[in-house]
């Protein structure tokens, strides 16, 4: 009989949430104001997710997901990610600044 080995992933970095979400924006040359027409959001509110003041729940993966291509599951998904693995890797992905300017 054959064994099937199980491997598993664990690396030592974590991506942010959002930029899961703005750079497929960006990718798609989705604009802002078409993006917070879809979502109710604000530039400050992505800031604020940005800098871990505001925290990804149901309601907030719905209004995200309105606006991108992710479900609002798999953006919590990506939010319990991150909020699991953020205090014990060695690197954490955020927006970069070209990211970042999609903002401005």
């Amino acid at each position: 009989m054959n064994k099937k080995t199980k491997y598993t992933f664990d690396p030592d970095w974590v991506m942010h949430p959002i930029y899961m979400i703005i750079t497929q924006l960006i990718e798609y040359n989705i604009s802002q104001k078409s993006f917070f027409e879809k979502t109710g959001l604000t530039e400050n509110d992505l800031y604020k997710i940005v800098d871990d003041k505001i925290i990804i729940d149901k309601k907030l993966a719905k209004k995200l997901s309105d606006g991108c291509w992710y479900s609002s599951k798999m953006i919590l998904n990506f939010q319990k990610a991150y909020t699991e693995r953020s205090s014990r890797v060695s690197c954490i992905i955020l927006p970069n600044k070209k990211e970042l300017k999609w903002l401005k």
